[in-house]
C-alpha cells in the first residue's frame, strides 16, 4: 500500500507512469517483507520470545510453526533467502534501469533491508532495544513511499516526503497495538519493546496519540497544492483506530476487547491507504 501511495504521487507530479518499474518495485517489496516477516519469526524463536508466548493472537506473538515444530529454522531460513533473493533482484534490475548503477535508490533499498533484517537479527535487534517501531515507520513510511516516487521520477521532493508520514504512522500503530498481548512473554525474554517499557496504559495513550498525529498529516497533505483534497480519502483509516482503542479501553478485561483493535489497526492502514490512493487518482 506504501508503495502505490509513492506511485500515485509519482504520476501526479509527472502525468505518466513507467508500468514495468512500478510492477518490480511491487514484486520487489513484496518479495522483500516476506524475508523480512521470516527472519523475524526465525530470529524471535532464537531468542526465546516466541516459544514462552503464552498469549498468541493471530495477529501477534509469532507465527506458531516454529515453536510447535511443524518447521524448522533452516527451512525458514530458505524460505527468507529465497524471497530476500528474488528482492535483491527487483533492485539490481531498478538500480541499473533508474541510476544505471549504484545510486539513491540503492541507498533506499539498503537503509530498507539492513532495518528490516536487523529489526529482530543480533547484535543490533531494535525490536528488543525500542527502536523496532520507529524502523518500522520509517521503512514503511519514507523509504517506500519515496522509493517508489523516486523509481519513477528520478528525484525526491516534499510531495512523497509529507505524504509518506501517513503510512509510516498507522504502521507504528500496528506494531504497538500487537505489542500489547505480548508484554509478558517479551519482557521475560529481555525484549524490551515500547510496549514493555511503557506500560499497557502509556502504550494505548501513545496509539491515540499516533493516530491523531495520522489526522493531521492528512490536513498537511489536503493544504498542500501538489497533493490536494484526494488526501482525505485516508481519513477512515486512523478514525477506525481511535474508535477501536476507545471500544477497547471501555471493555478493559473483556476477552477479545484488544484482538478487535489488533485487527483494527490492519484494517485502518489498509482501508486508509486504499481510500487515499482511490482519492489520489482522479485528482489530476
Amino acid at each position: 500500500m506504501p508503495v502505490l501511495l509513492g506511485l500515485v504521487l509519482a504520476r501526479i507530479t509527472t502525468r505518466r507512469m513507467d508500468l514495468p518499474a512500478a510492477a518490480l518495485t511491487l514484486g520487489g517489496i513484496a518479495a522483500a517483507h516476506a524475508a523480512a516477516n521470516l527472519f523475524n519469526d526465525l530470529f524471535d524463536f532464537l531468542s526465546g520470545a516466541d516459544p514462552q508466548n503464552r498469549r498468541r493472537t493471530p495477529l501477534s506473538g509469532g507465527s506458531p510453526y516454529l515453536s510447535l515444530h511443524a518447521v524448522s529454522p533452516r527451512r525458514v531460513t530458505a524460505y527468507a533467502c529465497a524471497a530476500g533473493t528474488v528482492a535483491l533482484l527487483c533492485w539490481t534490475a531498478l538500480a541499473w534501469k533508474v541510476d544505471r548503477g549504484w545510486g539513491p535508490l540503492s541507498w533506499i533499498a539498503l537503509g530498507g533491508g539492513l532495518l528490516a533484517v536487523f529489526y529482530t537479527a543480533p547484535p543490533l535487534r531494535l525490536a528488543y532495544r525500542g527502536l523496532g517501531e520507529l524502523a518500522i515507520m520509517v521503512v514503511f513510511g519514507p523509504l517506500l513511499v519515496c522509493g517508489a516516487f523516486y523509481v519513477q521520477t528520478g528525484f525526491i521532493s516534499l510531495v512523497p516526503v509529507l505524504s509518506s508520514l501517513y503510512p509510516g504512522l498507522l504502521a507504528g500503530g500496528i506494531i504497538l497495538v500487537n505489542e500489547l498481548p505480548d508484554i509478558a512473554a517479551d519482557q521475560a525474554a529481555g525484549k524490551c519493546t515500547l510496549a514493555v517499557r511503557l506500560g499497557r496504559g502509556t502504550t494505548v495513550r501513545l496509539l491515540l496519540a499516533v493516530n491523531a498525529a495520522a489526522i493531521l498529516v492528512i490536513s498537511a497533505m489536503v493544504l498542500h497544492p501538489g497533493i490536494g483534497s484526494g488526501a482525505l480519502g485516508g481519513v477512515p483509516g486512523p478514525l477506525v483506530n481511535i474508535s477501536t482503542l476507545a471500544l477497547a479501553a471501555a471493555r478493559k478485561g473483556v476477552p477479545g476487547s484488544l484482538y478487535l483493535s489488533q485487527v483494527a489497526s490492519v484494517l485502518g492502514f489498509n482501508l486508509g491507504l486504499a481510500g487515499m490512493v482511490a482519492g489520489l487518482l482522479p485528482a489530476r
